[in-house]
């Protein structure tokens, strides 16, 4: 397969650094600046905890990296930062925007990091003092590859999945409905430490990058995209108390398996695993199911609850807790005898389409 990919696309790194440190790095990429005319040094928009951030960004050559340094509004605090937000595809010279970065370029993406940060500062190349910040796992689906899908209507099955406990879906407000709804081209979850979001590539690219030289190979590419915060990333990485440097926790951090669980465990629990088919086709084979006689009646109350409703969310909001609690294990059940709990509507005049993520781990 040439563009459905599972890895990763950008990572933030970062120093814990002392006041005096901050400003002596400020003034070393200043000095960078006046030698070389290849980064711009300005004030971010971010004031959230501090009074101003510098943002230091490369002009002549984009090289993958942007740089972060925030000065705090309380002067008795001394713990500063300085963070490294990294594009690995456009670091290593891939000046490809759709494709997963993997762990065959993890080598190269440490050598070409270090080797650019040596240029401004020795502090900055020295991977022993950093810490991850922030991780984007991903999976590009190319829908002609796995098998000729309409993008916009694969979103439409993917907007009416499911909403865990611990998530909100974000929305926006409709100017002509009035009210909040969720993004037309998306499916946009958020809680305290991770961030879900699924969203046609295409049209990602054309609002905010117009210009990327192979937007066209993009048409068909749902990416699924699982954002994990600081919170989230150092509860990952102290599960295991075996690592001795950073350079393990980079490399475990960014490998393939690991990208595979988080992918796999989010897709579980939000779109969900099972092969999608309309109401009629998923009572049959249900039917056809081992499953008790009790549980293929529960189990089909379920799917038309979700029918009429057109979207799992719907169909959960009109339950008490107790009958939630049911009605999750029963999408859990669904899954295991391969249907997903999204029905297909019969005006789409499909009867079956294979599931994402397992149709890729097939292939």
């Amino acid at each position: 397969m040439l563009h459905t990919s599972l890895g990763f696309h950008t990572f933030t790194i970062f120093q814990t650094i002392t006041n005096i440190e901050a400003n002596n790095l400020l003034n070393q990429f200043k000095e960078y600046s006046q030698k070389t005319g290849n980064i711009k040094i300005f004030l971010s928009k971010n004031k959230i905890n501090f009074v101003k951030e510098y943002c230091i960004c490369y002009i002549k050559k984009e090289i993958g990296i942007t740089w972060y340094i925030p000065f705090y509004n309380d002067v008795k605090f001394k713990c500063y930062q300085i963070r490294a937000v990294i594009n690995p595809k456009i670091l290593i010279g891939t000046n490809d925007y759709i494709t997963a970065t993997t762990e065959k370029d993890l080598d190269r993406v440490l050598f070409e990091f270090q080797k650019n940060a040596m240029e401004i500062s020795k502090q900055l190349a020295d991977m022993q003092r950093y810490c991850f910040h922030r991780i984007d796992y991903c999976i590009n689906f190319d829908l002609e590859e796995l098998g000729d899908y309409e993008p916009l209507f694969f979103m439409s099955l993917i907007q009416h999945a499911n909403i865990p406990n611990c998530f909100k879906e974000k929305m926006k407000y409709d100017t002509i409905s009035h009210r909040k709804k969720g993004y037309m081209e998306s499916f946009y979850l958020k809680s305290d430490s991770v961030t879900v979001n699924c969203y046609c590539k295409y049209l990602q690219l054309q609002k905010q990058f117009p210009t990327c030289p192979n937007i066209e190979q993009s048409k068909y590419i749902i990416r699924f995209e699982i954002q994990c915060s600081y919170k989230k990333v150092y509860n990952m990485i102290y599960q295991n108390k075996e690592y001795e440097s950073f350079k393990q926790i980079f490399y475990d951090m960014l490998s393939d398996e690991r990208a595979q669980y988080i992918i796999k465990k989010y897709y579980k629990s939000t779109i969900m695993l099972g092969n999608y088919y309309t109401l009629k086709e998923a009572k049959k084979r249900i039917q056809s199911s081992c499953c008790s006689k009790k549980k293929k009646e529960y189990l089909i109350d379920v799917l038309t609850m979700i029918a009429k409703s057109r979207s799992v969310m719907k169909a959960k909001e009109k339950l008490s807790k107790k009958e939630k609690t049911k009605f999750n294990k029963a999408l859990k059940e669904l899954q295991k005898i391969g249907i997903n709990p999204v029905v297909l509507p019969k005006r789409s005049k499909i009867h079956y389409i294979p599931n994402l993520l397992e149709s890729y781990i097939n292939s």
